[in-house]
């Protein structure tokens, strides 16, 4: 019964919960590109946007999701300092998809694992192998 106790003792209010500011992201180093990126953890809203356009894609045939999957999911992530995307258009993110793809696989796995998708989920998404996607960074990056 004491454990029942405590349990409801650290229930969180609605109040509590959406007055926390919970925007996260990660500045890396792009040295290919002279500088530094920033990589945002999605909002449920913009991952929900983004796993609709990315089915859309792969239902429509009109495109190789596949092909441009890594550039579409970086067009997301990637923002400004004031949280804002800068990649914005089909044609930014053609033109994103041309960059060295060692870099964007990079980026991507890392923005892949901060957003917290698995292995198994990406698979479905992209309807590809998982092989070629497991990521080795960790939560320890979301210091900011």
């Amino acid at each position: 019964m004491s454990e029942q106790v405590l349990a409801t003792e650290k229930l969180l209010t609605i109040n509590q919960i959406l007055g926390v500011d919970d925007t996260r992201f990660v500045d890396v180093d792009v040295p290919e590109w002279g500088g530094t990126v920033r990589i945002s953890i999605m909002p449920g809203t913009v991952r929900d946007s983004f796993e609709a356009e990315a089915s859309r894609r792969q239902n429509s045939g009109a495109s190789d999701l596949g092909s441009g999957f890594r550039a579409l999911f970086l067009a997301t992530v990637l923002v400004d300092t004031s949280g804002e995307r800068i990649f914005r258009t089909e044609e930014d993110i053609t033109k994103l998809n041309a960059k060295n793809g060692v870099v964007l696989r990079r980026l991507f796995k890392m923005a892949q694992d901060i957003n917290g998708y698995s292995e198994e989920g990406q698979e479905g998404l992209m309807g590809n192998s998982a092989a070629d996607q497991s990521v080795g960074y960790g939560s320890d990056l979301l210091d900011n």
